[in-house]
């Protein structure tokens, strides 16, 4: 779910049923100077097509200076809304389509929503403009990523979770352009069920279930989608577990890319692992308190979200150099419906409870929990508000404004 400019407006879109994302992502590369640090930090602190290589809207904006721990705390809904297009300041109904959009990205000034076929429709209207097919009705498909042109997304067969079963998986990248729908050459052998995609430097990063004699294994690899953008990047397999039973959906959590590392969580989720982006080198594996559901990664620190066995509510945050344990705290009993979020120095999750938590970035304390109902999703933070929807209709949150 990402905001981008039309012309002079702002426009949100915003799937209530489903994610939308942005076309566009960047990656700090390795041994960047502080001044590129500082230039990078500049360039993406508003522009939430730029998303660090995740497609999920978990980039870091540390320019977020109107929600921060003190302010959070009076967080309110400004205003809420049911549909699928609305303008980003008032709230105001830009366009709503005859039915829910299945997951989406936004590409080249259109929605494209992805599933057994490739709708095209237009951002500044939501009207129809073509449908291709890609897929059959009963396959699996991941949440789509969008860079250079393409939307990328994973497709697999229903019985991909079969390790007796034919028919792995694969990446599709569809060019919006020349309307043409191909697959990308992976690397390594069988790979079946296929998370979503971090886009970065003419790079693909993920992870998957690999099938190994009656069981699988997990894996996490790179592969070029770009081979000149890629330049000397090569394509890596590195083996993070071996001898698992296989899930029967794609996993919700697929690869982070930044500061030319690449995170992703276990298989069961209960660790979170740093590797090299180039070599897929493991460089620190720490175990989580929780099963990982979600994660996000500023430059100092890693934090993943998740509900531990006794049914609580838990914020790991990792020393992103070394993977030291830096806290851990629980935030009450729910379960994590969205991706974390981080505006400046605060946290936002979602529950399926129905709760937006605001959580501190240095402490893991709870610092707001705001009531709305529902399965909350991926919120937004830009532009001093919080934007997040939950199935039914969307919510602008902010803190009042201060009288003079």
């Amino acid at each position: 779910m990402h905001p981008m400019a039309f012309g002079r407006r702002q426009i949100l879109l915003l799937a209530c049923f489903g994610s939308i994302t942005a076309c566009g992502s960047s990656s700090r590369d390795n041994g960047a100077s502080d001044d590129e640090r500082t230039r990078y930090l500049n360039e993406t602190s508003t522009n939430w097509a730029m998303t660090r290589g995740y497609p999920r809207g978990t980039s870091y904006n540390p320019f977020e200076q109107e929600l921060n721990p003190e302010s959070v705390s009076d967080l309110e809904i400004a205003w809420q809304v049911d549909g699928e297009a609305y303008d980003l300041q008032s709230g105001d109904l830009l366009w709503r389509a005859e039915q829910p959009l299945p997951n989406a990205a936004v590409c080249k000034g259109a929605v494209f929503a992805v599933g057994p076929s490739i709708d095209k429709r237009s951002v500044s209207t939501g009207e129809l403009s073509y449908q291709i097919q890609v897929g059959s009705a009963d396959a699996l498909f991941s949440l789509p990523a969008a860079k250079d042109s393409k939307v990328f997304f994973a497709t697999a067969a229903a019985n991909a979770g079969d390790a007796s079963a034919g028919g792995g998986g694969q990446y599709i990248a569809y060019d919006v352009v020349e309307r043409t729908a191909l697959p990308l050459e992976l690397p390594g052998g069988d790979l079946r069920t296929l998370a979503p995609a971090a886009l970065t430097s003419g790079m693909l990063y993920s992870v998957a279930l690999e099938p190994a004699d009656e069981a699988f294994r997990y894996v996490a690899f790179a592969t070029a989608f770009n081979a000149d953008a890629a330049m000397t990047r090569k394509p890596w397999v590195s083996v993070l577990e071996e001898g698992l039973s296989s899930p029967r959906e794609l996993p919700r959590q697929g690869a982070m890319v930044i500061g030319a590392r690449v995170f992703v969580p276990t298989a069961d989720g209960r660790a979170v692992v740093a590797l090299d982006q180039r070599t897929g080198e493991q460089l620190w594996r720490a175990e989580a308190s929780s099963a990982v559901a979600s994660l996000a990664v500023n430059f100092d620190v890693v934090y993943a979200a998740g509900t531990n066995d006794a049914g609580e509510l838990v914020i790991d945050a990792f020393e992103f150099d070394s993977g030291r344990s830096l806290f851990h705290e629980g935030l009450g009993e729910g379960t994590v419906s969205s991706q974390l979020a981080i505006g400046g120095d605060v946290l936002y999750l979602g529950t399926s409870e129905g709760a937006l938590l605001a959580i501190d970035g240095a402490s893991g304390a709870a610092l707001k929990r705001v009531e709305l109902g529902g399965t909350v999703g991926d919120p937004i933070v830009t532009r001093g508000r919080v934007f997040v929807g939950n199935g039914e209709q969307i919510f602008s949150l902010g803190v009042p404004a201060k009288s003079p």
